[in-house]
């Protein structure tokens, strides 16, 4: 049992040191502890078996809060909930609830009504762990900024001779806060992405050598056939959510690309009509201002869909004079009083006059709604700002060995290059690959420019080549390898089935491209077609 402790008060208004507000407090059993110690090495970590101490730490400052079954079971929790409901408008702690047997449903509803939380499966993989305390850091730290200006005394006017230099900063602040949305965007789509669609790609590969060995048992048979169906769902449920968090057509397509993608999705699953139209000289040159434009798009469609009524929206993209490029909203409907209230304008305003552009609104009863936001085209590139150069040694090169490559090879095989920059797959696809006398994998690169460099040295016949790598992308290495080596035959392969993707892959010289998840047949079919042709 639990002492009660002190008298519950809710958070100091003093600032906590750095380093509290960097700490993870713990209130779980011991080995479940023990267990993140070990997962979370470099984190600071504290665990407290009593609630008096958690208390007293929390006022202190914390990042987030980790809790399981055992606390949920404890005499104490309403006081832990009392606790948190005292927090200041600024605060939401984020917690991190570790399933570690099935909960009791009506203290798992205790624990969500908790706030900003989030529960994972105990015992979770590290990779899964890192993501979620990750976004949990973050947001709380975007909780502390907001503190700091609420308690921060009111700055003084500027000088006039600094105003050029805070103009400076103003921008170089509001181009970061876009690269960290964006960046937390990617890492969590590298999570799905590079981990959990490629290793269920793999299983599924696995699947279909399994499939093809017990043709004669029927019972066995179907079971494989219902787990390769659910991989199938699981693939295409964490491929939406892939797309959902950083759209697969943004890095490759353009602005403009990414908008027409946006429309589809909104037209598939919200059933929003949006009708795109773009210049091609008004794409943006700056990537932060594409992503800005996207995410304020994608916000804005959504929002005005709900407030107005009307299954129609007309989406533009146009350059404007001083080479500025304009993104055009409007619809047609009986618009809205307060609009920019409605719609949450004044935070994408913000955003936007913070790199130099701005937000106009026509809107009222009985006229329609035209909203109009004006970036820059392109953004000054700060000195810190570097991209890492594309001669760097591949952080783990899979050429073959001087065996390997020394060896003679029939004639009559069709010598295949694995270009992708994940182990689990390429070791699916050359497993699956061996199985066929007539195909042999004469190697593996994991990014485009060991690609480029062993389809220069061994001369394959085809190269499956992955859309997205490291270093360099998979539509720039066929690029440079067709136009270096026309003989060589390159079979786009990507877990996303945009049009604009395969689209843009074939304009780079591919003459084939196939979705990963796939029939394997399919693949097969694809890699003798083209040979044959040769």
């Amino acid at each position: 049992m639990l002492n009660h402790g002190p008298q519950i008060t809710p958070h100091p208004t003093r600032l906590p040191s750095a380093l509290d507000e960097h700490r993870i407090l713990a209130w779980v059993a011991s080995d479940v502890a023990s267990a993140l110690r070990v997962a979370l090495p470099a984190r600071p970590l504290l665990n407290f078996s009593e609630l008096a101490p958690l208390l007293a730490a929390l006022d202190a400052g914390a990042a987030l809060l980790v809790l399981d079954e055992s606390t949920l079971a404890s005499a104490e929790f309403h006081r832990l909930v009392e606790r948190l409901a005292q927090q200041p408008d600024w605060s939401e702690l984020p917690i991190i609830f570790l399933r570690t047997a099935p909960s009791d449903p009506g203290l798992l509803g205790q624990a969500l009504a908790l706030g900003r939380i989030t529960a994972l499966d105990w015992p979770a993989g590290p990779k899964l762990l890192a993501a979620a305390i990750g976004a949990a850091e973050l947001a709380r730290e975007r909780q502390y900024r907001l503190r700091n200006q609420l308690l921060a005394p009111p700055a003084p006017a500027p000088p006039a001779e600094v105003t050029d230099q805070r103009a400076a900063q103003t921008l170089k602040h509001a181009t970061e806060l876009t690269q960290d949305e964006q960046r937390e965007r990617q890492r969590l789509t590298h999570v799905l992405h590079g981990d959990v669609q490629q290793l269920l790609v793999a299983a599924k590969l696995g699947t279909a050598r399994l499939r093809g060995r017990t043709s004669s048992a029927r019972e066995l048979r179907q079971r494989v056939d219902r787990v390769s169906s659910l991989l199938d769902q699981a693939i295409a449920t964490t491929r939406a959510l892939t797309a959902e968090l950083s759209p697969p057509t943004l890095p490759e397509g353009g602005l403009a690309a990414v908008l027409r993608w946006l429309a589809r999705e909104l037209e598939n699953h919200h059933r929003l009509r949006v009708h795109v139209s773009a210049e091609p000289a008004a794409e943006p040159l700056a990537e932060d201002v594409r992503v800005l434009l996207y995410l304020a798009a994608r916000e804005l469609l959504l929002k005005a869909a709900r407030q107005t009524g009307t299954g129609d929206l007309w989406l533009s993209l146009e350059r404007l004079p001083a080479d500025r490029v304009g993104l055009i909203i409007q619809d047609l409907g009986s618009g809205l009083d307060d609009a920019g209230d409605q719609l949450g304008l004044f935070g994408i305003r913000e955003r936007i006059e913070l790199i130099g552009g701005g937000v106009t609104l026509s809107s009222g009863p009985g006229r329609s709604m035209r909203i109009v936001l004006k970036a820059p085209r392109r953004l000054p590139v700060p000195a810190e700002r570097q991209r890492p150069s594309l001669n760097q040694p591949s952080p783990c090169g899979a050429a073959p060995s001087q065996d390997a490559q020394s060896r003679q090879h029939a004639a009559d095989r069709i010598r295949v290059l694995l270009a992708d920059d994940h182990a689990a797959l390429r070791h699916g696809l050359g497993s699956m690959l061996a199985e066929y006398s007539d195909i042999e994998v004469i190697g593996e690169a994991d990014d485009g420019m060991t690609a480029v460099e062993l389809a220069r040295r061994l001369q394959p016949d085809i190269i499956l080549m992955d859309v997205t790598m490291p270093r360099l992308g998979g539509i720039e290495a066929t690029r440079q390898i067709v136009g270096e080596l026309p003989r060589v035959r390159v079979i786009g392969l990507s877990m996303h089935e945009e049009e604009t993707i395969a689209l843009a892959m074939r304009e780079a010289g591919a003459v084939a491209y196939l979705a990963k998840c796939g029939d394997t047949d399919d693949l097969i079919v694809a890699i003798r077609n083209v040979t044959a042709r040769c």
